[in-house]
């Protein structure tokens, strides 16, 4: 008796290639479409936008496995012809014919669910020593008609030699009918398989101790790398700040705290010894917080850094992590080879004491950090009273190391990121041009479901800028043309069309977010959208922009942005470019 019909021969190694590609599309599929389709979600529903994002992330699923499935099938199904003899049993298919007698067989198992013939594999003591076959696509199965039955009818008569070869019938249909998973197996040799399920337990046993080992392994060098960084934990009651700076005592020792990293042992420094080098007795501002620089009689020290080009008796802390002596100028632990040590002078803030403006200048140039600003006045460069960030003279203005050329130094306004959720946002202006930080802002917006149009920069005003007041805040800058009135997307970083006129109006700003057309007085709110969870505290997930009528309140348009801070897939491996890069 013979039976022929489709099979899918189980290979670790197809059945592992095919299961990570389904992973990697759908990975690779998420990555590009999550953030697309999260935007029109928060669009339509706020509330449910995550929760409906992340149902149509695994929906992809379903076409993906569809798609692997008919490519399984096209190259692994192949048809086999079971023969049956009075001797044992033949597999033939286009590729091999193999023979199995009754001694050479230690187990014969079927496996069926839900009464459909799902798998059947050989075990024997010879070449080749285990034969499986699955009847159907693991990742898409389907009904089978005629091939059951007729392999049915094979299984019934295998039975029936089995039982004339003395084979025990072991069945577990009874145990397992919450499962509908039924399987028989017909048994040659219980020694011999006995003994493989041992030698298969063990080494299934091993496979799992070495991931678990490997993870584990792998989990704690992270831990390591991240926890010990050499950091020391003092008792805060029995250390002694040094004139003002991250520096402190401890049992004559030295240490030097780091922001964000920890605290830091100077080697060989004693206490008795070291001077703290501050920026105080200011006469027009407050005392600079938290100089990184000290000296020794030997050595001059910004952190745990020996600047060995300065010699410590000449040696003055000029403030922003600027020193110099008689020759030599250093930036932190950066050595300014070009600066002329004898007119240096840090450009200090006139409002902010902390370390966060690093402007300073000599007789011929004005620097940021390391790098030399060409184009500045040194006479003439100052401030803006408002920002830690910029710099200008009667001509230019920096930001950073970033001239915004575009702008009339004169005439420049900086509105400062100034709420919780703004990545450091700062916004300048001269009424003409804007920069967001050093980027022009787009002459391309985008409108909120699709589509571009172009923004007429020649009539742009800004209507509405960030701030902590009103409480929550206002989150977002916001522009108008003639045409259109327009949000800065800080999280997608683009310009969103909020509303289009029917035809060109010139709008007349009352105060901020507040702004009339000639007939109608228009005000912008923001609403901020939340959710508390049990043990996650509340999550913001963006802010709602509502355009209305001041007279009636009729709402006439209405934009969700993105919390700034949230994850964005779609650049989780990109450099950002755009970041600040600090000098550690």
């Amino acid at each position: 008796m013979q039976v022929t019909l489709p099979a899918f021969q189980m290979k670790i190694a197809s059945f592992t290639l095919f299961l990570l590609m389904i992973i990697l599309t759908w990975a690779v599929l998420v990555y590009l479409t999550y953030d697309l389709s999260l935007y029109y979600f928060y669009q339509l529903l706020p509330f449910f936008a995550q929760l409906l994002n992340i149902a149509l992330m695994f929906g992809l699923l379903i076409p993906i496995v569809y798609l692997y499935n008919q490519l399984y099938q096209k190259y692994f199904k192949r048809s086999i012809t079971l023969k049956l003899y009075q001797q044992g049993i033949s597999l033939d298919s286009s590729t091999q014919a193999d023979f199995f007698s009754w001694q050479e067989l230690i187990q014969i198992q079927l496996q069926q669910r839900h009464t459909q013939i799902h798998s059947f594999n050989i075990l024997s003591k010879s070449k080749p020593y285990r034969q499986y076959f699955y009847f159907n696509s693991w990742m898409w199965p389907v009904s089978l008609t005629q091939q059951h039955t007729d392999f049915l009818k094979f299984w019934k008569k295998l039975e029936a030699l089995a039982k004339q070869q003395q084979l025990q019938r072991i069945s577990n249909a009874n145990i397992n009918r919450k499962t509908h998973v039924d399987i028989i197996s017909l048994i040659a040799d219980q020694q011999v398989l006995a003994a493989y399920q041992r030698k298969q337990k063990w080494l299934t046993t091993g496979l799992i101790l070495v991931i678990l080992t490997s993870f584990s392994l792998f989990i704690a060098s992270l831990l390591w790398h991240e926890f010990n960084d050499g950091s020391i934990n003092l008792p805060h009651q029995q250390t002694r700040s040094i004139s003002g700076t991250n520096f402190e005592a401890f049992q004559n020792q030295v240490y030097i705290f780091k922001q964000g990293q920890g605290t830091f042992l100077l080697p060989q420094v004693s206490a008795d010894q070291f001077t703290g080098l501050a920026l105080s007795n200011l006469p027009n501002r407050a005392d600079e917080l938290y100089s990184n620089v000290g000296k020794t009689a030997q050595h001059v020290y910004w952190q745990d850094h020996i600047l060995s080009g300065l010699n410590p008796v000449q040696t003055l802390y000029l403030g922003n992590d600027f020193s110099k002596d008689h020759q030599r100028v250093y930036f932190r632990d950066k050595h300014l080879v070009n600066a002329n040590a004898t007119d240096f002078a840090a450009v200090l803030h006139p409002t902010f004491n902390a370390l966060v403006y690093f402007y300073a200048k000599d007789d011929r140039h004005v620097y940021y950090k390391t790098q030399v600003l060409t184009d500045l006045n040194p006479q003439q460069s100052t401030a803006f009273p408002n920002n830690s960030q910029y710099i200008h003279d009667q001509q230019y203005v920096y930001y950073q190391d970033k001239k915004l050329d575009k702008l009339n130094a004169q005439r420049t306004q900086i509105f400062s990121g100034s709420n919780r959720f703004s990545q450091n946002l700062n916004l300048a202006t001269d009424g003409q041009s804007f920069y967001l930080n050093e980027h022009v802002l787009p002459n391309i917006a985008v409108h909120k479901l699709w589509g571009t149009t172009s923004v007429d920069t020649a009539h742009l005003q800004l209507i509405g800028h960030q701030s902590n007041e009103p409480y929550p805040g206002n989150f977002s800058y916001l522009f108008a043309d003639q045409q259109q009135i327009y949000v800065y997307d800080e999280f997608y970083q683009q310009l969103k069309v909020l509303y289009r006129f029917s035809q060109p109006v010139q709008l007349h700003v009352l105060e901020n977010r507040r702004f009339s057309d000639g007939k109608n007085i228009y005000i912008i709110t923001e609403k901020l959208y939340r959710t508390k969870g049990r043990s996650s505290g509340t999550t913001t997930h963006g802010f709602k922009i509502i355009l209305m009528r001041e007279t009636d309140q009729h709402l006439v348009a209405q934009y969700f942005a993105r919390n700034p801070s949230s994850l964005k897939l779609s650049k989780l491996f990109h450099h950002n470019n755009d970041a600040s890069q600090e000098i550690d």
